[in-house]
């Protein structure tokens, strides 16, 4: 849906600027495009048409903010061009926005950003944003006209929308550079809260009763600590991803030796990729994937710390929220940066001697997250589009899905695809919601990991990112009934 508002967007373009005289591949100044924007505003079939497209204002709300946001990324480039010296920051980010832009449509952005990038350099901050004032207000109208005229393609929406449930801050943010949050898992053992910060290779410990966060410093042993499990039969060790394998470390010794998997170092030999976010199968075996910008890693299970560390799928960019079915026979899997940013479902073969390539069969798609562009809306503080991250799920079969760039967790029935709820962390959290999982002695209450390491927001506003939240029992019972979360595996050593 989003090509084809591109490409509608790339053609509108282009009558725009033959409407304005201008050649027909040739940019169009932002004297011209305000006064077509200006004029557009009459009840003019054609010229109604050009403005609703031009500014992707369609019946999907998504479009209109995707492409105000992309003539936004123009100014910002440009701004950016013009004062490079002062403003390395802006010039990165524009950077980072044109890349992102150029990705969904590349002739697209190059002609929007010729209409800002070519002319606007010679203009101050203030005056490119004078221009951008005259279209402030004017988005709403466009878009009431555009449903007006287009109504009968608009979607209905389902009369029953998602509840909304908050989440309470139990863990406020470390402060330490590029926090991630990540990995929730509790550990009956202990009676916590096992949770990461991913890029400073933390180990934290949160215990309900006492509100303490425990820290484990890991910085003397590993890059990263990406994901962390405990081990069936002991009463303090776990498993932790690391940036190269897996090692395992005993929670209550000081000394925090870390032993390390044979296999390290060998798996991702050679490859610009780390190890990331992993869970046990109902048969206690580590389930973990790596993560990357391209689609160039794997999935790997290890069936025990004596065998090998076994690859199982390909071409994986960022891979997250493994969980299983009630029944053990559907695994549940998201790549974060896949093309169809939605949940997958495999099934899912268990028995013991079955080889670890033929375990997974009949990949479907379970949810789907967005069907949009990801841009990160700087004014808005978010992600025009989240995508997959961190999953839990409940004793109903219900999926629990962090949704990185919108601050949310959601809950889908993955029979049918259907959101059924939405947790929205305060906006002081910001919109990096990374991870979920079930705790508590009955586990009927729901931890959520944040964090704050893109760098793209004003970190100011959002001085709760980094920490952790938990949606309360009573808050869940909203949804009716006791809703209590599936038991996490321990890996059996």
């Amino acid at each position: 849906m989003i090509n084809k508002s591109l490409l509608a967007l790339k053609n509108c373009m282009r009558s725009v600027a033959a409407v304005a005289g201008a050649p027909k591949r040739g940019p169009f100044r932002d004297s011209t495009l305000t006064r077509i924007l200006e004029n557009a505003l009459q009840p003019d079939g054609a010229r109604e048409s050009v403005a609703v497209m031009l500014l992707g204002v369609s019946p999907a709300d998504h479009l209109e903010r995707m492409t105000v946001n992309t003539l936004r990324y123009g100014q910002i480039l440009a701004v950016s061009r013009s004062d490079a010296k002062k403003k390395p920051a802006l010039r990165t980010r524009a950077k980072i926005s044109a890349r992102k832009a150029a990705e969904a449509g590349p002739e697209v952005f190059a002609e929007i950003r010729s209409i800002y990038a070519e002319h606007v350099p010679e203009k101050s901050a203030a005056e490119v944003e004078e221009i951008l004032n005259k279209f402030k207000g004017k988005e709403v109208k466009l878009l009431a006209m555009a449903r007006e005229k287009y109504g009968s393609q608009a979607k209905e929406e389902d009369e029953t929308q998602p509840l909304t449930l908050v989440a309470e801050l139990v863990v406020a943010a470390h402060k330490l550079k590029k926090e991630l949050g990540e990995g929730p898992h509790w550990d009956p053992r202990r009676g916590t809260l096992l949770w990461l910060d991913v890029n400073n290779s933390r180990v934290y410990e949160y215990d309900p009763d006492t509100k303490t966060n425990l820290e484990h410093d890991l910085t003397g042993v590993t890059e990263k600590v990406t994901t962390i499990v405990p081990v069936s039969g002991t009463a303090s060790d776990v498993i932790i991803g690391m940036p190269d394998g897996v090692g395992m470390f005993n929670l209550d010794d000081p000394s925090l030796q870390l032993t390390k998997h044979p296999d390290n170092g060998t798996v991702l030999s050679g490859k610009e990729l780390h190890m990331n976010d992993g869970k046990c199968d109902p048969q206690g075996r580590l389930w973990i994937g790596t993560a990357s910008p391209k689609p160039e890693g794997s999935l790997f299970v290890l069936d025990s710390w004596d065998g090998k560390i076994d690859e199982v799928l390909g071409g994986v960019a960022i891979s997250n929220g493994l969980c299983w079915s009630d029944d053990g026979k559907t695994l549940y899997y998201a790549d974060s940066l896949s093309k169809t940013k939605s949940i997958e479902a495999f099934d899912f073969n268990g028995k013991a001697g079955v080889a670890a390539v033929d375990r997974l069969s009949n990949r479907r798609a379970a949810a789907t997250i967005s069907t949009g562009y990801m841009f990160p809306d700087v004014e808005r503080g978010c992600f025009t589009e989240p995508f997959p991250d961190g999953m839990a799920i409940d004793t109903d079969g219900m999926l629990w899905a962090a949704c990185f760039g919108k601050g949310q967790v959601r809950r889908y029935n993955p029979q049918t695809g259907k959101a059924l709820a939405t947790i929205q962390l305060p906006v002081e959290a910001g919109c990096e919601s990374t991870a979920c999982a079930f705790g508590g002695q009955d586990l009927d209450e729901l931890y959520i990991t944040t964090a704050c390491q893109t760098g793209l927001f004003d970190e100011s506003k959002i001085p709760l990112a980094g920490g952790l939240f938990k949606v309360s029992r009573d808050e869940l019972a909203k949804l009716g009934g006791t809703i209590r979360g599936a038991v996490m595996p321990h890996f059996c050593a």
